[in-house]
């Protein structure tokens, strides 16, 4: 601290090393790598496909429904989504940017932003940026830090060609896990965000698997994921992501 005396002496003016500089914001790219390697390094880019036998349990004010689905996920952007009910199942496909519905009433299209939300809300989408964070198929905004779950993490924004909405990926900026993401999901014609808290976390063929999601919209918890099986790299058939002619 320096000010101007007499006789040429100085004291009361900061000196240079005594201001304090403004840390510099990290850069995505260096925090995908660090949780590319935390969640499994080359286990994660050799994954090709994954299958998933899992219980969602929604919470609704009439009381909790709770059903079984088996979700396949495969390179690049194919996600089949079996889902069983009392009267039947529901199988959802997205092919790229196409995708439809099968049901007992027979094979519907769906619209952009269906394809959309179900590729956002996957789990796949995390594996996916891991794999192609240095490719020019996503582009990314450092938000900042914030609590999340009794811990602090990276806020990652993530833009796509693919998506009309970004989402986020947070990061612990411990462990450097992705511990939750942040969507924008479409509901009557209008858009809502939802909190995808990830728990539990489980290697599976050298892979870091959050075996538990919850899912929260404001201040309130609107279902729980819970995963029982996951295979890593086994025989997809192609044909299930295929639409029938009927």
């Amino acid at each position: 601290m320096l000010v101007l005396l007499l006789g040429n002496t100085y004291a009361g003016v900061p000196l240079l090393s005594q201001q304090k500089t403004k840390e510099p914001q990290p850069r995505p790219v260096d925090i995908l790598q660090r949780s590319r390697e935390a969640m499994g390094g080359e286990a994660v880019s050799k994954m090709t496909n994954m299958v998933i036998a899992l219980t969602v349990t929604s919470f609704t004010p009439q009381g909790n429904q709770v059903h079984q689905m088996e979700n396949t996920y495969a390179k690049p952007a194919r996600i089949r989504q079996r889902t069983k009910f009392e009267f039947g199942e529901i199988i959802i496909v997205v092919n790229g940017t196409e995708g439809w519905i099968r049901n007992a009433a027979g094979i519907e299209s769906l619209r952009r932003s269906q394809t959309e939300d179900a590729r956002v809300i996957s789990l796949w989408i995390v594996y996916d940026v891991l794999q192609n964070y240095r490719s020019n198929m996503y582009a990314f905004s450092y938000i900042g830090k914030k609590r999340f779950a009794n811990s602090t993490v990276h806020v990652i924004s993530v833009r796509s060609k693919a998506f009309s909405h970004p989402f986020s990926l947070l990061i612990d900026t411990t462990s450097y896990y992705v511990v939750g993401k942040m969507v924008q999901r479409p509901a009557g014609g209008r858009f809502f965000e939802m909190e995808e808290m990830f728990s539990n976390f489980r290697r599976v063929e050298g892979v870091m698997i959050p075996f538990t999601t919850m899912m929260r919209t404001g201040s309130s918890t609107i279902g729980e994921i819970s995963f029982h099986d996951v295979k890593i790299n086994t025989d997809a058939p192609a044909s299930i992501f295929v639409r029938p002619k009927n």
